[in-house]
């Protein structure tokens, strides 16, 4: 009875994929972008009525309005939302099933799109894309900071190709490699009354500077003020800045900021600033490039995590 039951739910299924026309998938994809039955036409070279007759057909196979006419455009339903991303994810296995097997580096033309952290986007964003332009003058590389973006939807919805942070994102999802390991580093100005002094700085004179944090890092920096309290010593900033305001503040005034070893290097690369270490127990932070489960295969997504992995490699000093 169970196996029958089955068997005939099965057949029902099968009768309702043989109705439903695939090409209606990537008109509610455009619907969801573009929330406009006119703008969605034009992006998919669809008359305006071809599509308004897609939406209908939509329609009557979930039974549900889907997008509700408002002021500001078509808003999705609750069930649309519910769809979009099954949808968004069979229409990317289609195009990956369909994509061929063999990939040209110096031949093949597609964008990527990147989301870097500050360190990554200060280290690594410009030594990627000359390589890029050396190896595959066809690709482009649109590349744009991480910050507040929630680059888990976005990596779900195929807005995003890959992630540089600090950590590793959800393993079920997400595949992921470490591309360099650094610790921290004092940054100060060049005529600073330190900067010239050969003896290690102690902890005590460490807490007696001017100190400025770091606004938009997104790093765990407790462990400072940890070494702090446990000498008995206060842990005082004066403020925080961004990364973009960092070398002029430096530059200008006699605070001091603690950066990974990375960007250390490349603010002292003017000559203007000067880099000393820490006077307490350092702390190991990884660069991790994160892409989703569903590139892992794909020929171009290999080609440029393993050129992302070779560049960050060579900008460490670590052997390829």
């Amino acid at each position: 009875m169970v196996l029958a039951k089955l068997t005939g739910m099965a057949r029902i299924e099968t009768m309702r994929l043989s109705r439903f026309d695939l090409n209606l998938l990537v008109v509610f994809e455009a619907l969801m972008e573009e929330r406009s039955v006119s703008r969605a036409a034009s992006r998919l070279a669809l008359s305006q009525p071809a599509a308004s007759h897609a939406l209908s057909r939509l329609r009557a196979l979930v039974d549900d309005p889907l997008f509700i006419r408002t002021a500001s455009g078509m808003e999705p339903t609750a069930r649309a939302h519910q769809l979009a991303l099954p949808i968004r994810r069979a229409l990317e296995g289609f195009a990956t099933a369909l994509e061929p097997e063999t990939f040209s580096a110096a031949t093949d033309e597609r964008d990527f799109r990147l989301a870097l952290n500050n360190h990554a986007a200060l280290v690594l964003a410009t030594p990627i894309l000359l390589a890029c332009a050396t190896q595959a003058p066809g690709i482009r590389l649109d590349i744009r900071p991480s910050g507040n973006l929630a680059v888990d939807d976005l990596l779900d919805r195929g807005e995003l190709d890959f992630v540089i942070m600090a950590r590793s994102l959800d393993r079920q999802r997400f595949a992921s490699c470490i591309l360099n390991e650094d610790d921290y580093r004092i940054v100060m100005r060049r005529d600073h009354q330190l900067a010239a002094v050969q003896t290690p700085l102690t902890l005590r004179d460490f807490a007696g500077l001017s100190r400025v944090d770091i606004s938009s890092s997104g790093e765990d920096m407790a462990f400072v003020g940890q070494a702090l309290a446990n000498a008995g010593l206060p842990n005082r900033t004066v403020g925080a800045v961004p990364y973009l305001a960092l070398p002029a503040l430096l530059r200008d005034t006699d605070h001091i900021a603690i950066v990974r070893q990375q960007i250390a290097q490349v603010l002292a690369y003017s000559g203007e600033i000067v880099i000393r270490p820490l006077p307490l127990p350092n702390r190991s932070v990884a660069s991790v490039l994160s892409w989703h489960q569903r590139h892992s295969g794909q020929a171009a997504h290999v080609w440029l995590a393993e050129l992302i992995l070779q560049v960050s490699r060579r900008s460490s000093g670590t052997p390829a």
